[in-house]
């Protein structure tokens, strides 16, 4: 059974949103979103943790308090500023006006900003990553990527194109995004096809990418903050959270009734949106882990065209969200995935549903990545060392808050290295491994390779700061075989 209320659109037309506009939803992968038609593809350089999903198709979260807390690698790594990073990205949303009084045109279109100098030193601003990350964990996806999404590509001459984008208005399939309208041409190596998303406007050179919710797609561009969510954005989340939104749901495991619904509460039921959500923090406790906490709540669902409510309650003992630091070789984040969203469609639809914890978002140890400039072994000077990581800035002449924290517990660098044999692999890398260095916080030593363990070149120096490292090298054909070590300087 499925059903979904679409009265939301008479509430968006009341505040006075334009056309033009559009979001996407996330839930799990269908059958046909394979890697040959550009889902989860390393070629694209994203991983993606779902698909995009139908307009009466979306997941969500039913529990108007969702909880979030840091571990001891988020602690160590980032420090107290990595923490105020984040609680600025939460505030964000806890500070949203509820839908019924709120113009959605009061919000910016783009809110992407550039500080130069962070820009300049290869940052990633933490705020702005956590904010798209959960944005995601919210139920949302890159409209932009998918304003078009190649359904099917086995009639090379009539491939089949479906949209994933929709106007918050009429909940009609849109073009728009953020008032700029896309068209595609479909792209293909042979191995991988998909929609290659370009601007009407023949003066727009490139997508803007302007959603938030775009950044899990267009995640490498140092410099880059947001100053808030954009008008597509919020429209995404008050349509997916909209109280005139009605579907299916189940209650998340862990609920329970309270009071006088405390040995008879409703289950599976036909419900609103939540409204508003709220992040509450989950407090560390002097053990390493969490101070539990207790939500009472009152749940709303419908009963022979009645709204009914009920009070629960949720016995909270871990974060629904846990933010972590950790060794990701290549890779600036990782998050959960969608394998255990809920489905609550009928019988061969793929949504809508709910969206379960636990949530982890894993922020990468990440720091200076070296290739080769000319694919040559001839010293050091033949080697680009492309500076990266994390960092808190804004659109202040305040200089970059560099991360780690300076703290002797971030001695833990990796050493990741990565392989490809040319012409450069389209599904991943020939080979890879990582390794950590072994000494003092601080501590140098010397990247070197060899064709004989007897003779070794220097490529760079690394240092054990706790910022993972990274080595990506193209082997060249005549190169039998290569060796790679760190030793102290």
């Amino acid at each position: 059974m499925r059903i979904i209320c679409r009265l939301l659109t008479g509430l968006f037309l009341a505040l006075g949103l334009q056309s033009a506009s559009a979001f996407s939803l996330l839930g799990p992968f269908e059958p046909w979103m394979t890697t040959n038609l550009g889902f989860n593809s390393l070629f694209l350089g994203v991983v993606d943790v779902g698909g995009p999903k139908d307009i009466s198709e979306g997941y969500r979260w039913n529990i108007p308090v969702i909880t979030y807390g840091y571990d001891q690698s988020f602690l160590d790594y980032f420090g107290s500023n990595g923490v105020a990073a984040v609680e600025s990205a939460i505030q964000v949303f806890n500070d949203l006006p509820v839908a019924t009084e709120t113009n959605l045109n009061s919000f910016s279109l783009n809110t992407t900003r550039i500080n130069y100098h962070a820009a300049q030193l290869g940052l990633s601003d933490l705020k702005s990553s956590a904010l798209a990350l959960i944005l995601e964990q919210l139920g949302l996806t890159s409209p932009t990527r998918f304003v078009y999404v190649l359904r099917d590509f086995t009639d090379i001459n009539n491939p089949t194109v479906i949209m994933r984008n929709f106007d918050p208005v009429t909940l009609a399939p849109s073009f728009y995004v953020n008032g700029t309208g896309y068209s595609y041409f479909v792209y293909t190596n042979g191995q991988i096809s998909f929609c290659n998303i370009v601007p009407i406007d023949p003066g727009s050179q490139f997508p803007s990418f302007s959603a938030v919710a775009d950044y899990t797609f267009n995640s490498d561009n140092p410099g880059a903050f947001y100053a808030g969510l954009t008008r597509d954005d919020v429209g995404g989340l008050y349509y997916l959270y909209g109280t005139n939104n009605f579907a299916l749901e189940n209650l998340i495991p862990g609920i329970h009734g309270t009071g006088t619904n405390a040995s008879n509460f409703v289950n599976l039921a036909i419900r609103p949106g939540v409204g508003n959500i709220t992040f509450q923090r989950l407090t560390n406790d002097q053990c390493g882990g969490f101070v539990p906490l207790t939500i009472c709540y009152q749940d709303a669902y419908l009963t022979n065209n009645t709204l009914q409510h009920q009070m629960l309650k949720r016995d909270v003992k871990q974060p629904d969200v846990l933010f972590t630091a950790a060794h990701l070789g290549f890779y600036q984040y990782s998050r959960t995935g969608t394998s255990n969203w809920v489905n609550n469609g009928a019988p061969l639809q793929n949504g809508p549903g709910v969206i379960q914890p636990p949530v982890a978002i894993n922020f990468a140890r990440v720091g200076p990545i070296f290739s080769p400039v000319d694919g040559m072994y001839s010293g050091p000077a033949d080697f680009y060392a492309g500076p990266s990581g994390w960092a808190s800035f804004d659109g202040s002449t305040n200089a970059p808050i560099v991360y780690p924290a300076d703290s002797s517990n971030n001695n833990s660098t990796a050493v990741n290295l990565e392989l490809s044999e040319p012409p450069y692999a389209p599904i991943g890398p020939a080979f890879a491994t990582t390794w950590m260095l072994a000494g003092q916080h601080d501590k140098v030593f010397l990247l070197q390779t060899s064709t004989n363990l007897s003779t070794w070149s220097t490529i760079t120096t690394v240092t054990n700061t706790g910022q993972d490292v990274g080595y990506f090298d193209h082997v060249l054909p005549s190169t039998p075989q290569r060796f790679f070590r760190t030793v102290p300087q």
